[in-house]
């Protein structure tokens, strides 16, 4: 949808959305409060089946098979299969220190603080809005996302990559890499540099794991080797459900449009 929207939390809300396969718990059968009786859906926010957003009241763009502990910022896109533990943010504005200063006098005339000392003094101050920036932050598919972690606007987290809990990253992260500290930095990768390139070329997380019951999911290289034997046979085909319709949920429950706040 192009505009947010505010649904009124019932019981047959919740039913809807886990018909849909949209849950709220680890256990679909737990019921949980939501701030102010109220589930948001930003601006933008694409739904996919067999999602799980298990805190907080705001919903983010989850692909299929990946699951929140952490209530995410409308800036943050995830891929499929994606682990994110609980208490994960995302940084406020940059601000612009290579100027004489950093304070918001010197690109926010809005700033209600600076904003009244300007008209105070009877003038309008002449700030320089910040360059633009990226906002979005995007996750790939197949990443875990430790407990804690503080994430910088604009940043982008590889397919496969692993974010040690506490972790501040800054940059973006590579496909494969396990990073940590802060800020983050790689510490290792989780393949060798050969089994890293069939991983990400393989696109394996396109498919249903339900394809994979019968495949050495332990043993990555001999489950590569059985997924392309799949595939070249048709065995097995890539899974792309389309977007949930938010509107069958603002039909049953009402809605009120709110401002998006990031």
């Amino acid at each position: 949808m192009n505009k947010s929207i505010e649904l009124q939390v019932s019981d047959e809300l919740i039913q809807a959305f886990s018909q849909n396969r949209i849950f709220f718990s680890n256990n679909p059968n737990q019921k949980r409060s939501f701030h102010g009786g109220i589930i948001k859906i930003p601006a933008g926010v694409q739904l996919r089946p067999y999602t799980s957003f298990n805190a907080g009241n705001i919903l983010a763009s989850l692909d299929v098979f990946s699951y929140t502990n952490s209530e995410l910022s409308s800036l943050i896109k995830a891929g499929r299969y994606c682990s994110i533990a609980n208490g994960v943010k995302v940084m406020g504005y940059r601000h612009p220190y290579e100027r004489i200063s950093s304070s918001a006098f010197t690109y926010d005339r809005s700033f209600s603080l600076h904003k009244l000392a300007a008209e105070d003094a009877g003038i309008v101050f002449p700030a320089i809005p910040s360059p633009s920036r990226k906002e979005r932050i995007t996750i790939g598919n197949d990443v875990w996302v430790g407990a804690e972690v503080l994430i910088a606007r604009g940043v982008t987290i590889g397919d496969g990559a692993v974010i040690a809990a506490r972790s501040v990253v800054t940059k973006d992260v590579p496909p494969c890499a396990i990073v940590a500290g802060v800020p983050a930095k790689v510490v290792r990768y989780r393949f060798s540099p050969e089994l890293c390139e069939r991983y990400l070329q393989s696109g394996w997380w396109n498919y249903k794991f339900t394809d994979f019951a019968d495949m050495p999911f332990d043993r990555p290289g001999d489950f590569l080797d059985a997924l392309q034997e799949k595939v070249e046979t048709g065995v097995i085909s890539q899974w792309h459900p389309a977007d949930i319709d938010i509107e069958r949920f603002v039909e049953l429950a009402g809605t009120a449009t709110y401002e998006r706040k990031i």
